[in-house]
């Protein structure tokens, strides 16, 4: 395999600012999952970093590829091998990182290295992210009240409020873009 080390360079040259940081918080992401499910299970093993690291690099730097769900595999076994409380904090801090880890492999997927994204479609997805990030955290607290009330695993409370939180996503996606389209007139402002 022969390298051309100007090509390369040049390629390197040509990514977007925007793309360094966005790749830069998306490898910090899931190393911060990793490291909090360490912390959280008594003690990070090196070894699990290092191919966290590793697979989150590669995830960045190639995001069309499946590094990333590999990624979000080995933090969730990581997790279910060393945290003993499945309703302290550390799970919805361990959550939102991979969640943010995977919306930004996603939003890099599609574009090409040299693309910047506007504050339109910048906004989208933090408002996107922000309302799955609410239901989740109104999932836990449903759990954590479930648990200090010692009650027993209910399928259906846990669907009607899984139900009801995602209708309040949903509810609030809805009213956003509607809000939007009515500023900008635009259909392709829709979610």
């Amino acid at each position: 395999m022969n390298v051309d080390a100007a090509a390369w360079v040049q390629r390197l040259a040509r990514v977007s600012r925007q793309r360094w940081l966005l790749a830069s918080a998306a490898v910090a992401t899931a190393v911060g999952a990793s490291v909090v499910t360490g912390i959280t299970g008594g003690g990070l093993p090196p070894l699990v970093l290092l191919i966290v690291t590793a697979l989150a690099a590669v995830s960045a730097v190639r995001p069309d590829t499946h590094a990333s769900s590999v990624v979000v595999g080995v933090i969730v076994w990581q997790w279910l091998v060393v945290a003993d409380d499945p309703t302290g904090p550390a799970v919805v801090v361990v959550t939102l990182g991979l969640f943010m880890f995977h919306t930004l492999i996603a939003l890099l997927a599609p574009a090409p290295v040299t693309a910047t994204f506007g504050s339109a479609v910048s906004t989208r997805w933090l408002l996107r992210f922000a309302a799955v990030a609410a239901a989740t955290v109104a999932m836990w607290m449903l759990v954590v009240l479930m648990d200090a009330r010692r009650a027993d695993g209910n399928a259906a409370l846990t669907v009607a409020g899984f139900s009801v939180a995602l209708g309040l996503v949903v509810s609030l996606v809805l009213q956003l873009s509607a809000r939007r389209s009515q500023r900008t007139g635009d259909p392709a402002d829709q979610v």
